[in-house]
């Protein structure tokens, strides 16, 4: 059976209805070039900034509370973790986001390891719904390679981290060099 018309259809792979309006609409709203929807959550988001980002032996700066995917990335990438610490709420028993500081240190350590670190990622808000101080790691990174890439990979994501109906925005932040 031969299909006709295919009005409101579009392909993610390369869009040029609904999907493509979507993404111009995003790009805008964020003020960025481009943006890109994805399928399969914060995994494909992670998978892709991380390969984009890292090239095998390289390092990439993790906070200890990324998603888990950012790992597998690692693995995909050929590329080794540095691991920075997040802030730890001793009062609610919960880690928040990495400060700039802890983000230098990161660099510094992959750099006397003798590790490129090609790229950092953060997660801001926190499942627990806490802001890293974005701005602050974007300045960082700035001063540490003189170049700062900001990629957002977006996903919905229960509090727990699990795919549910009632959904939390959360968004991991990869800030790359060149």
């Amino acid at each position: 059976m031969r299909r006709r018309g295919g009005a409101g259809l579009d392909y993610l792979s390369a869009p040029t209805g609904p999907i493509a309006e979507a993404q111009a609409a995003a790009a805008a709203a964020f003020g960025a070039d481009a943006t890109f929807l994805l399928v399969n959550g914060t995994t494909v988001g992670l998978h892709a900034a991380v390969l984009a980002t890292c090239r095998p032996g390289d390092a990439v700066v993790l906070a200890r509370n990324c998603h888990m995917s950012a790992f597998s990335a690692c693995v995909l990438a050929g590329c080794h973790p540095v691991w920075v610490d997040p802030v730890l709420d001793a009062r609610l028993g919960v880690a928040h986001g990495v400060t700039p500081d802890a983000l230098e240190q990161g660099f510094e350590a992959a750099a006397a390891a003798g590790l490129r670190a090609s790229a950092a990622l953060l997660v801001s808000p926190t499942y627990f719904g806490a802001c890293s101080d974005v701005a602050g790691a974007e300045s960082c990174l700035a001063a540490v390679t003189g170049r700062a890439c900001l990629q957002r990979a977006t996903s919905d994501l229960q509090v727990t981290g699990y795919p549910a109906h009632s959904h939390t925005t959360c968004c991991q932040v990869a800030f790359s060099r060149a």
